[in-house]
């Protein structure tokens, strides 16, 4: 097994996902929150941090919880060790459009030192 691949697939496979419609319960909520607060949305996975913390509900911890499960699933299956996952984060905008709603999702993991990034926008009417 390649490291560098699974890696790049663990991080497409989550970026891809967050931003997609199996996900649209959490990005609707974040559409709905007070626009100035939506502009940049940073999660920590690892920690359960959100940035900034007054948004902070029910439905980002649910999605925080699911995500970290989803890719420590993911790791495990892959036969790679999670204790070996040193940062787990997104960096989240949201932007409403006439009729659509934009949204840019950014991930960072860093394993075992080494960074493995995706950024994809998505976009929902």
């Amino acid at each position: 097994m390649d490291l560098s691949i699974e890696m790049d697939r663990i991080v497409n496979l989550f970026a891809d996902h967050f931003v997609s419609s199996k996900n649209t319960t959490f990005l609707r909520h974040v559409a709905f929150l007070p626009f100035e607060k939506t502009k940049l949305i940073e999660i920590n996975f690892l920690n359960s941090e959100i940035t900034p913390g007054d948004i902070e509900t029910k439905i980002f911890l649910k999605t925080i919880e699911y995500y970290k499960e989803m890719i420590f699933f993911e790791l495990s299956n892959a036969g790679l060790d999670t204790n070996k996952l040193q940062k787990f984060s997104i960096k989240l905008a949201y932007k409403p459009g006439d009729l659509t709603r934009y949204y840019t999702v950014s991930v960072l993991m860093q394993y075992e030192g080494k960074d493995y990034t995706k950024s994809v926008l998505s976009s929902f009417s």
